[in-house]
């Protein structure tokens, strides 16, 4: 078994989908778009072996590999049949050809397709015995729309069932735009649910659609995000939600601040504030990421960096903010 220093919760594999298009069902390769990596992609590639090089240079012991086809470069645009099957060739390629070279080093965040409910359960469950597979990544609802519907639980359910870690870069589904407000809800409360939420939205309409209460193990890691705005976030959120809750009828605990820090998590790279403040934020929330290969990582120094913001702090929480969080997050024990 590894023993882990440095766990790197968010990078970045960075392969255009030439590398992995012959794991996809031959009737619809053609329709796998091309992905364009982006300018800081690591010279590694799709090449294990050297992104384990790169990450032996970097001080990095294992790393949660994020996919590149997410955000504008996801398989949105294709049709459900095609959009599913290059889903399934993604996976199947990180599992057997990528990660298989180190699996206890080169974790793999999995793509869900954003279809229906049923596919995205079905292949949350495929994925669960696939080697390598650590987590699986939420682009939109898990309907496949950018706003949740009641026949999401379904998946939610499945997710808790199979203990399947699950990730989000910023933030999934469409935001408040995306998410018409109920006809009983007057206008002062969407003001209440989005305010200084920005990246956030998403985390208030799982607390205010009731998704945390029907699911109350269930975890979400947000990467990209840092974690030094949170206590400002859930001050200023709270506020407004105490001065307007009484419009929609909400209870008086379905606050920020009773939800984020049993269900949310957050990655950082530089951040001393949302180091500073672990313990109100939830020491166990806080999880290190160099972001490798993007513009905003150290490498080949991100362990130094790591070891200068983490300095002077006890040793057992500057463990779990560079590796132990993560190990118990993605069940690498």
């Amino acid at each position: 078994m590894t023993s882990y220093n440095a766990i790197s919760a968010s990078s970045h594999l960075e392969v255009g989908s030439d590398v992995w298009r012959d794991h996809v069902a031959a009737e619809h390769r053609d329709a796998v778009p091309a992905i364009d990596l982006r300018a800081d992609a690591a010279p590694s590639g799709g090449d294990p072996q050297a992104r384990l090089a790169e990450m032996d240079r970097d001080g990095v012991d294992a790393e949660v590999l994020f996919p590149a086809a997410i955000g504008s470069r996801s398989f949105s645009s294709i049709e459900s049949e095609a959009q599913m099957a290059a889903t399934r060739g993604y996976n199947d390629w990180l599992s057997e050809e990528f990660c298989s070279a180190a699996p206890d080093r080169l974790l793999g965040v999995a793509l869900l397709p954003a279809t229906r409910v049923q596919d995205a359960v079905d292949e949350i469950t495929r994925l669960k015995s696939m080697p390598g597979i650590r987590a699986v990544i939420l682009q939109q609802w898990p309907n496949g729309s950018g706003a949740p519907i009641p026949a999401d639980d379904r998946f939610w359910e499945a997710a808790v069932d199979l203990d399947m870690p699950l990730v989000a870069w910023r933030t999934f589904g469409g935001g408040s735009a995306a998410a018409p407000r109920p006809p009983s809800t007057p206008p002062p409360m969407p003001l209440a649910l989005t305010l200084c939420t920005g990246s956030c939205t998403t985390q208030s309409q799982l607390i205010y659609d009731g998704v945390f209460d029907r699911f109350p193990s269930l975890q979400i890691l947000f990467a990209g995000l840092g974690a030094g705005w949170v206590l400002n976030q859930i001050e200023q959120a709270d506020d407004m939600f105490r001065r307007h809750r009484f419009w929609g009828g909400y209870a008086a605990d379905q606050t920020q601040a009773n939800y984020f820090p049993k269900h949310c998590k957050w990655t950082f790279t530089r951040d001393a504030l949302g180091v500073s403040q672990r313990h109100e934020i939830g020491l166990d929330n806080v999880l290190w990421s160099s972001n490798f290969p993007h513009e905003d990582n150290d490498f080949p120094e991100s362990r130094q960096q790591l070891d200068k913001q983490l300095a002077g702090l006890p040793a057992d929480e500057a463990r779990a903010l560079a590796a132990g969080n993560a190990v118990n997050f993605f069940r690498l024990s």
